[in-house]
């Protein structure tokens, strides 16, 4: 069965991070939530409206039938009109195969234009690709220049990244100070992994 993705898609009110859709390791549904919840709002434009469609032709949710391939029709219509959000959800759709033939080539193209327009969770995804060199040629550089633009929206993920890059010394000095300072962060966000790395280190060190 390929892997799903739990998507919660909200646009944050400032615009230093104006994309906080996220991915959570769940099979299933995409997700939206509508609402003004510590900071954020939702997007009314047209493009936003194609989105919500999207994710409710994929969900069958709110009175829409079951339907993948329109689902993926609109998140191209509303990623053509520039919506970070439809790019980050076709990153993610080409990455884990959501409707679509995995292509992690495509998925960093997609995710490529939504962290250009500002999405935290693209800055992440790309930058793990990078880390990784999966899809992309592997470039330490710049997976830290991503960690460290997601990092600062305050991305848990990316966070813990930056932590365990600088703890390694992957594309950075190591510093291992440093890296307990984002492991730190990052477990105040509730990151299993970076709590994890925490108490390692406080047992090992």
């Amino acid at each position: 069965m390929k892997p799903l993705l739990l998507i919660t898609a909200l646009l944050l009110l400032s615009s230093a991070n104006p994309c906080i859709a996220r991915p959570q390791a769940v099979r299933g549904e995409w997700k939206i939530e509508r609402g003004n919840k510590s900071g954020y709002k939702t997007d009314n434009s047209p493009a936003q409206d194609i989105y919500r469609n999207a994710m409710n032709y994929y969900n069958g949710t709110n009175g829409y039938d079951r339907d993948e391939k329109k689902a993926i029709t609109l998140l191209n219509e509303a990623a053509a009109q520039g919506n970070r959000l439809a790019l980050y959800q076709l990153g993610n759709c080409y990455r884990y195969g959501n409707g679509v033939k995995i292509d992690k080539k495509k998925a960093a193209e997609y995710w490529q234009q939504s962290a250009d327009a500002g999405c935290a969770e693209a800055q992440y995804e790309l930058g793990y690709l990078y880390y990784k060199g999966d899809g992309v040629k592997r470039n330490y550089t710049r997976a830290i220049e991503l960690f460290s633009k997601s990092a600062d929206t305050g991305n848990a993920p990316a966070l813990y990244m930056l932590g365990t890059c600088y703890y390694d010394g992957t594309g950075v000095e190591r510093d291992r100070q440093l890296a307990i300072r984002y492991w730190g962060k990052a477990a105040d966000k509730g990151n299993r992994k970076a709590k994890e790395k925490l108490k390692e280190h406080s047992i090992t060190d």
